[in-house]
Order: structure tokens, then C-alpha cells, then sequence
């Protein structure tokens, strides 16, 4: 009897016929959800990459404008506060020196 339930009877696919179909789907769904994985990684890493080109052109740009900032805030001294041009640079210079020194801390 336990011989007839794994031969192709007249009502259908017989129990080995389901169980390699069962496997096949498995096995065609694993490759799957390995590719989707994969596509998905790639589609983040390139997001990544553009998203850290960006950031780094952003910073770019903003190096000179720090630069030209602070010279103008020594003009600014000069002028205003009358300090001496070299005592503006040095007002400058510590404050952003201890900013720095702050900010590392």
C-alpha cells in the first residue's frame, strides 16, 4: 500500500512528483530573494557614492568661502575696532584656534 502512494495514480502527480516540484520552487525562489539582495546592495552603494561625491564637492566649495569669511572678519577689526592689521589676524586666528581645539576635544 505504502507503494502506491509514491506511483502516479489516475487523480494526479504522485508524492515524489510534489515533493522535487516543492524542491525546484525552493530552490527557484532562494536564487531569487539572492538576486533581489544583490541588486538592492548595488542600488545603495551607488546611492552611497553619489551622496558622498556630493559631500565632497560641498566641502570644496566651502574652503574658500571659510577663508574669504575669516579674512573679512580681520578687515572688519581693522577697521571697525581700529585693532591693528596683525592684532586682527591674531584675534581671528585664536578664535578659530580654539574652536578648533574645542571641537577636537
Amino acid at each position: 500500500m505504502a507503494v502506491d502512494t509514491l506511483t502516479t495514480n489516475a487523480d494526479g502527480p504522485s508524492v515524489t512528483g510534489l515533493v522535487s516540484g516543492i524542491l525546484d520552487d525552493a530552490q527557484q525562489l532562494f536564487k531569487q530573494q539572492v538576486a533581489l539582495v544583490r541588486a538592492e546592495i548595488k542600488s545603495d552603494f551607488q546611492q552611497a557614492v553619489r551622496a558622498t561625491v556630493l559631500v565632497g564637492v560641498g566641502a570644496l566649495a566651502l574652503v574658500p568661502a571659510v577663508f574669504l569669511l575669516c579674512n573679512m572678519l580681520v578687515y572688519v577689526l581693522h577697521e571697525q575696532m581700529s585693532f591693528q592689521l596683525w592684532a586682527s589676524y591674531g584675534i581671528v586666528g585664536g578664535v578659530f584656534a580654539l574652536l578648533g581645539g574645542a571641537l577636537l576635544a
